[in-house]
């Protein structure tokens, strides 16, 4: 065949009735006879030498050669457009257009909020959402046919120029109507006791589905659900008329839990979570559909930034010990207290409304002097925060039941030497008290997440004597430690945490990860995380305010403002719109601090 000589109207016949499946049809939209169409279908067959279509009672179907050349016909005909459409990118973004390929449920939760930013910013922008499996959009992506696809991983395809974004990861979760209601007030079900139950599932072949079987490996041979349904709308509308039990991305249920209509069923698994990425090709994005993308990729960024931050709400500077480095939570004046259950309840709600904080750690001094410690705790569990409590395990034998509503408790013990604890703490037969505290929590609740915190002091507990005293204690209670270097840099008690490396890789705890003002050590089973000075890790570094950024929570006050540097006395008031009831001030108060951390930073 000469390619010198291409009549591009003959492959735009054929692509029109290879889309009609018809003669008759085609020739209408292309506002010719029917005999002209046929003569250029015959005539194309000519050319290539090999038969197009053939015919049956509805019209015409194609041959396993038109199948073929068909991809490469629509791929030439998408690139065409896509070339024409780059050549008018200045007016794109006024009356351009974006085609999106997107599940249902991922569009109805992450990718509604996009489009209406995008078309507030440009009015004159069209979407067209396309909802088909993942193979068909990769196809039509392929095909120019979709600027983008947003889905869940994986996502293959043979090209290279084809470019994939990570974006959010999305925990799952068991959820059923009110007739298991008695399972959602568990704290945990055994994995393998939902096989009494009716179970819906993804179809197998789904990644969702997958993951979830690698993840009941060795605990459930394989998942035998009841139903396996292929959509989440069909799969919630079972599970509300009480049909069985469901497995869901959460946002997608997370509406239907707050209000009562479904209830989470937790179990004694870690659920894997979903990766959704974005997939384009690079070279092929016209104006409109780039800036879309950047847009994404940007807030999503942000988003991270944010979520990855807590809620640090200090509940009382009130303490039975006297450590001569503490800082209160770096608060050095006293401060009235006036939070309560449903004020910090307010302040979660915003929160997790504005920047999507999901984590809560309630501290002092000694937060279990709270009265209302219990209260607090369920009010911000019923809302789904995850919550830690850091304390000195003092008081831990009186509210032992606390380990069974939290999700993680950090207990302050610098030592396990009844001496040196004293010199510490002063506080005389604490030692002992507080080690069969952890023995006695241990023991009631051995899934829960514990971690002791050590903070190193110079010439008191930094020597290899007391780190291997406590390397061994970890070890006997399955706790992880953290050991936190003193700060200021320049106080007296501040030691190099660097030193003690050699006694930690002595004691069988080697390197795995290094992040931000963090190292974390493991033998396999415990962890060592050592917390770096914020004036060692962030003032001598030329972009304090990043860092700053990367790492400060939200820390609230036990007057209800927001300290923005434990150096600084910038603080933000809340309770001004808090007595108010103004959600939406509480809201931009919250957002206006986390935009500030760094800023405001003086370490």
């Amino acid at each position: 065949m000469n390619f010198d000589n291409i009549d591009f109207n003959l492959y735009k016949v054929f692509l029109v009735v290879a889309k009609m499946k018809s003669i008759s049809q085609a020739s209408k939209v292309l506002y010719v006879s029917q005999p002209a169409v046929s003569y250029n279908i015959k005539t194309l067959e000519e050319k290539i030498g090999c038969k197009l279509f053939k015919r049956n009672a509805k019209g015409v179907e194609l041959t396993a050669d038109a199948e073929k050349l068909l991809f490469y016909v629509e791929s030439a005909y998408g690139m065409m457009e896509t070339g024409f459409r780059m050549l008018n990118d200045s007016t794109d973004l006024l009356s351009g257009q974006i085609r999106i390929g997107v599940p249902t449920h991922i569009g109805t939760f992450f990718l509604a909020q996009y489009i209406q930013k995008f078309t507030q910013q440009y009015p004159g922008i069209k979407f067209f959402i396309v909802n088909k499996s993942t193979d068909e959009m990769m196809q039509m992506l392929e095909k120019r046919e979709l600027d983008v696809i947003i889905d869940t991983y994986p996502i293959y395809s043979y090209r290279k120029d084809v470019v994939t974004t990570d974006l959010i990861e999305l925990d799952n979760c068991f959820v059923g109507n009110k007739k298991y209601k008695e399972l959602a007030y568990l704290k945990k079900n055994k994995i393998e006791d939902l096989q009494k139950y009716s179970l819906l599932l993804q179809p197998y072949r789904t990644s969702t589905r997958q993951l979830l079987e690698e993840a009941l490996k060795g605990r459930v041979k394989k998942l035998e659900p009841l139903i396996e349904v292929p959509t989440t709308e069909v799969m919630l509308d079972l599970v509300k008329r009480g049909v069985g039990i469901g497995y869901f991305a959460k946002p997608s249920v997370i509406n239907d839990i707050k209000e009562g209509k479904l209830y989470e069923i937790l179990v004694d698994i870690d659920l894997p979570k979903n990766k959704i990425g974005m997939v384009y090709i690079e070279d092929c994005l016209t104006s409109a559909p780039r800036h879309f993308c950047k847009m994404i990729k940007q807030d999503v960024k942000e988003s991270i930034q944010r979520k990855n931050k807590a809620l640090r709400i200090v509940l009382t500077q009130d303490c039975i010990y006297n450590c001569n480095f503490c800082h209160k939570e770096g608060i050095n004046e006293r401060r009235e207290k006036l939070l309560n259950s449903d004020i910090i309840e307010k302040i979660y709600l915003a929160a997790n409304e504005k920047l999507g904080i999901t984590r809560v750690t309630l501290t002092g001094g000694e937060p279990l002097t709270n009265a209302d410690i219990y209260e607090i705790v369920e009010k911000l569990k019923e809302n789904g925060a995850k919550v830690t409590i850091t304390t000195n395990g003092y008081f831990l034998d009186k509210y032992l039941k606390i380990g069974k509503i939290v999700d993680k408790i950090n207990i302050s013990l610098h030592t396990i030497d009844k001496t040196v604890f004293d010199q510490i703490c002063q506080k005389e037969g604490a030692c002992e008290q507080v080690k069969k505290n952890i023995k006695m929590l241990r023991a009631e609740y051995p899934t829960l997440k514990i971690g002791i915190n050590m903070t190193l002091i110079k010439k008191i507990n930094d020597n290899n004597e007391s780190i291997e005293k406590m390397v061994k204690f970890i070890n006997s209670v399955k706790v992880d430690l953290k050991i936190i270097e003193l700060f200021p840099r320049e106080s007296e008690g501040f030691v190099d945490i660097n030193t003690i490396k050699p006694e930690l890789k002595k004691n069988g705890f080697e390197l795995k990860k290094r992040e931000f003002r963090k190292q974390i050590y493991s033998n396999g089973k415990q962890n060592i995380i050592l917390c770096y000075c914020t004036c060692t890790s962030v003032s001598n570094k030329q972009d304090k305010v990043k860092e700053c950024k990367e790492n400060n929570d939200i820390f609230i006050t036990p007057d209800g403002k927001i300290s923005l540097c434990r150096y600084s006395n910038k603080e933000i008031d809340l309770m001004e719109a808090i007595n108010k009831n103004d959600i939406i001030e509480i809201e931009s108060k919250l957002e206006e601090a986390c935009s500030l951390l760094g800023n405001e930073c003086k370490c």
